[in-house]
């Protein structure tokens, strides 16, 4: 039954557009996530692979070994980051994930570094393209009593994380790791939780929430990173801001801020969402009267495309009862649903028919872009996995890159001191490696083996080039050297 979803799914977002773009589950089969619960996080790095993570685990009854999955772009399959020993085994939800120019993925939630649920403390974990370690250890860890809602790195590399944690005040902070240790970015003086923080070109840091001024306004804080000071932008968002709260934020190269808020209005009790923007002075909302998002449930993540673009995405509904991704179209200054007919996402999840909510968005360099959170890929209380859905051209109706075999397996990547070539088991093969000049640097010639290890210590870091020739097939990719 699972299998003839898939294909209906595919069919129906293709059939109405011929090679047209819709979306699609990334993955099916035995190359799908399976993930047996909400996905909270995306991100991808510069190799345009994607990571999920949220409440799912390898433990379908407990969900108490909750990881970080990852797309691999090349070998087009969903893997574990880390087993065994070398896995995080979070003992609760993941709730915000990360990846540098290096490789590093770097995830944090509710899960602590205690033996058992509720002991210890929250922390930020990381990945170092072979293992799973606390970011900060003794005097210099975090210590967080309380959720991890978000993270964000800066170009330097230093990781902020801020959540429902508090100093010794009882003030909710943006805690920085400056490769050394964790330090509080002082003055914010938040009163309550802090949903969102994003990072822009100059490091400077911005922080929305549930939390408010002096005079009761909910607001976005600003940290100068050269002025070492938070300020507001804006005294709140309107006259009814002190009903508001902010559920996510971004900034763009332009140094543009975007916030989803939430308000509520008084005293019908109801509520919306609108994305705003702060120019440098004021606030404004993204699109006219007519044209605004007026989101009628939360969002929950916002992303930025090329040239003006923001998707939004959470528990708001469309006309039919469905939730959706939204897209901003900056020059007719106009939201609209990103597919629509047969290419719509056409949502269903446990619990909630059609309106499953969205928690996550992430976009890749080639503006693709993925979407996940309570998606669910049957309406069986029984059976059923949760994925991550790409809005592009399904894999199904592109021919695969030739001579690819799917049982290679090239780990890790990015690699420190050695890389795997996994083989079809008992073949004879040849592996090269090269450098970006074509120049190659070692041969392996195997027979009747299925792996192969090569010895990259010293290498000087950057991306290089792998062939493996077996049965008269090649096979061919990059692999990046830290």
């Amino acid at each position: 039954m699972k299998r003839l979803f898939f294909i209906l799914v595919y069919w129906v977002g293709f059939c109405g557009e011929s090679w047209g773009q819709g979306w699609f589950p990334l993955g099916s089969g035995d190359r799908a996530l399976k993930a047996h619960g909400p996905i909270y996080a995306l991100c991808t790095d510069s190799n345009i692979n994607i990571y999920a993570a949220g409440q799912f685990s390898d433990d379908t009854l407990m969900f108490d070994h909750a990881y970080v999955a990852k797309w691999d772009n090349m070998m087009h399959i969903w893997t574990k980051l880390g087993v065994g020993s070398t896995a995080l085994n979070a003992n609760d939800a993941i709730n915000s994930i990360v990846a540098d120019k290096h490789g590093n993925v770097y995830a944090a939630g509710d899960f602590t570094n205690g033996a058992s649920w509720g002991s210890g403390f929250q922390y930020v974990a990381k990945w170092d393209g072979s293992s799973w370690g606390e970011l900060g250890t003794g005097s210099a860890a975090l210590h967080a009593v309380g959720s991890i809602n978000s993270i964000c790195i800066d170009g330097n590399g230093n990781i902020y994380a801020a959540g429902n944690f508090r100093n010794s005040y009882g003030e909710s902070y943006v805690a920085k790791w400056n490769g050394a240790y964790w330090s509080e970015l002082p003055g914010l003086h938040a009163n309550l939780f802090i949903n969102s923080i994003c990072i822009d070109d100059s490091m400077n840091v911005y922080a929305g929430g549930t939390f408010s001024d002096t005079a009761g306004h909910k607001y976005v804080a600003k940290w100068n990173n050269a002025a070492g000071n938070w300020s507001e932008l804006g005294l709140g968002f309107d006259s009814a801001s002190t009903n508001a709260y902010v559920t996510a934020l971004k900034v763009d190269t332009a140094f543009n801020v975007f916030a989803a808020v939430n308000f509520q209005h008084i005293p019908s009790g109801m509520s919306f969402t609108n994305i705003l923007k702060w120019g440098g002075s004021a606030w404004s909302k993204m699109g006219n009267t007519d044209s605004a998002l007026n989101a009628n449930n939360q969002v929950f993540d916002l992303c930025l495309g090329d040239n003006g673009v923001i998707y939004a995405a959470g528990a708001f509904t469309n006309s039919s009862g469905e939730t959706y991704v939204a897209k901003y179209d900056p020059v007719l200054n106009y939201w609209s649903e990103l597919g629509t007919g047969a290419n719509s996402l056409h949502p269903h999840g446990i619990g909630y028919g059609n309106r499953p909510p969205i928690y996550a968005l992430c976009i890749n360099k080639k503006n693709g872009v993925f979407a996940a959170g309570e998606l669910s890929d049957s309406i069986s209380y029984h059976h059923y996995f949760m994925y991550v859905a790409e809005y592009g051209i399904s894999t199904l109706q592109v021919d695969p890159p030739k001579y690819v075999d799917r049982e290679i397996v090239v780990y890790p990547n990015p690699a420190n001191e050695n890389i795997n070539f996994r083989l079809p088991t008992c073949r004879d093969a040849t592996v090269k490696l090269s450098d970006i000049t074509g120049r190659i640097l070692d041969t392996k010639v195997v027979c009747n083996s299925s792996n192969v290890i090569m010895d990259v210590h010293g290498y000087t870091p950057g991306t290089y080039f792998y062939e493996i020739l077996f049965d008269g097939k090649v096979e061919s990719g990059q692999v990046l050297i830290q």
